[in-house]
């Protein structure tokens, strides 16, 4: 997925608590979502994350759909990596508050 390409990110008018993901390609086109809490299990190395729908013309297109949950897990993953890359996010123990370094594959 690349921002621009497959998907926009926004922040919607008088809102400042979060950001919301317009889909720009595939099945779920101009379908609109905002992610909620993030998390990442190290043992498991698995992310986890909640999203809502915000609007969609596919009535198909809620959080129990498996092929947008695919879809979204790919946009937060790109979004993730870019922040990260840029520098723009730093990862955090939930323990220990320090902070871990982040590394590429």
């Amino acid at each position: 997925m690349k921002e621009g390409v497959d998907y926009e990110l926004f922040v919607p008018d008088n809102e400042q608590d979060y950001w919301g993901c317009r889909i720009l390609t595939g099945e779920f086109n101009e379908t609109v979502i905002r992610f909620g809490a993030v998390a990442l299990n190290e043992v498991e190395g698995a992310l986890t994350f909640n999203f809502y729908v915000l609007e969609s013309p596919d009535p198909e297109a809620t959080i129990d759909n498996k092929d947008l949950q695919i879809v979204a897990h790919d946009i937060l993953q790109s979004v993730l990596d870019t922040a990260l890359e840029e520098g723009y996010a730093e990862l955090t123990d939930r323990e220990t508050g320090k902070q871990i370094e982040y590394w590429e594959d």
